[in-house]
């Protein structure tokens, strides 16, 4: 049996307990929602249903802010990161990202997304690294299929629109370094 506490109010924990249950049993995202909503004022829903995306850095989900404040009830997309734990690579990858979307709002760019702030939490005995970002209505590919004029005579005019956006962030992604 865990004791956790002080003197004065201590909380016992046995294995049938259901803080030690929950958090043995607790998956991933589970203890990660619930960091999100205790810790920082953010409501998730399911995985399936909050989950954005997946890459090799980490993922990207869908929450809602519900403190009190400029923001209550937007929505937010929060990407995910595990902590670098020292891998120097990792690291630089991290600051980097940061910077750049840091930047980016700093000067108003309208062609990369807008940062609100990063900070580390632990999930469970994992450090993560969160960045809290604006959230998109959609992807690039559900935005092309929607507005697809597809093989009329604005078509090249619309690709030309959209990926000249594209170019800009990337060129000023690049020029920050």
């Amino acid at each position: 049996m865990e004791t956790t506490g002080n003197a004065s109010l201590r909380t016992r924990w046995s294995r049938t307990s259901v803080p030690y249950v929950i958090h043995v049993m607790a998956t991933e995202y589970m203890q990660l929602k619930i960091c999100l909503s205790l810790q920082h004022g953010f409501h998730c829903d399911d995985e399936k249903d909050a989950l954005l995306g997946k890459g090799a850095y980490g993922k990207v989900i869908k929450v809602k802010d519900i403190k009190e404040g400029e923001h209550k009830d937007e929505m937010f997309a929060i990407k995910i990161m595990a902590d670098s734990n020292g891998d120097e690579t990792r690291e630089k990858y991290h600051k980097r990202e940061i910077e750049a979307l840091f930047l980016s709002t700093l000067s108003k760019n309208s062609n990369v997304i807008k940062y609100f702030g990063s900070w580390n939490m632990k999930v469970g005995d994992k450090k993560k690294l969160c960045i809290q970002m604006d959230l998109c209505s959609c992807n690039l590919t559900a935005f092309v299929s929607h507005n697809n004029t597809f093989l009329t005579q604005d078509s090249p005019r619309f690709y030309q629109h959209v990926f000249r956006q594209i170019l800009n962030g990337l060129v000023f992604i690049h020029s920050i370094g």
